[in-house]
């Protein structure tokens, strides 16, 4: 999903929790997952691509745990940054596989329910036989690039690679809408999920300063 659309979903879903500067910690993080070097074909589970759905969960688990390990040291900078890539991940989820389209075969087809009604994590879709998520193939996402040629290769291209099923964007499509949608409940389902666990297995004073913006020392 492209930067914008990032920022955008994270920063509707955690505004009303999160203080600014934490708030903006996060964000970066979350952008960060799209630094050319976590683009090249090597971290896949960063973005749910190539079907790596064992190895996407094994990384959200570790980010969590991170969470928890350096929440229970006082070090809340390293959670926020680790929950910053739970939520790219997480978003990205929506834009790279093909929930969204499954979610939408549920209505007829002249008849689009309102992308706010989108179910994020409804267990049939979770488990479907159909539910996948795009190859990326470096070439034909360049290929994909050009301009004029690119839009001509689009449809040439194989339909389970990512350069054909993202909808990273609105261009992609009229499904894009529903998969911003669901990106964004699926980002407020992750942080109370966080929330509920940093209360029961830490403390809620650990609690409320991860939720709370560090005051500046008096040599500020």
């Amino acid at each position: 999903m492209n930067a914008l659309y990032h920022r955008q979903i994270t920063a509707s879903a955690l505004h009303k929790h999160l203080p600014a500067s934490i708030l903006e910690i996060v964000i970066q993080a979350n952008l960060h997952q799209d630094d050319l070097k976590y683009l090249l074909g090597a971290y896949p589970h960063y973005h749910f691509d190539d079907n790596a759905f064992a190895r996407t969960s094994a990384y959200l688990e570790e980010q969590r745990q991170l969470i928890f390990d350096t929440l229970s040291q006082g070090r809340p900078h390293p959670a926020w940054v680790a929950f910053g890539k739970i939520t790219h991940t997480l978003q990205d989820f929506y834009a790279h596989s093909t929930y969204v389209s499954l979610w939408r075969a549920r209505f007829p087809q002249d008849a689009w329910p309102d992308p706010e009604t989108i179910e994020p994590l409804l267990p049939e879709l979770m488990t479907h036989p159909r539910l996948m998520t795009g190859r990326v193939i470096l070439l034909f996402e360049i290929l994909g690039l050009l301009p004029l040629l690119g839009r001509f290769l689009h449809p040439l291209f194989p339909a389970d690679t990512h350069i054909r099923m993202n909808l990273d964007h609105p261009k992609t499509g009229p499904l894009f809408p529903y998969a911003i949608i669901a990106a964004r409940k699926r980002t407020e389902v992750e942080f109370q999920d966080l929330t509920q666990q940093i209360r029961v297995r830490l403390t809620p004073l650990i609690l409320q300063k991860f939720l709370t913006a560090p005051q500046p020392s008096s040599g500020e």
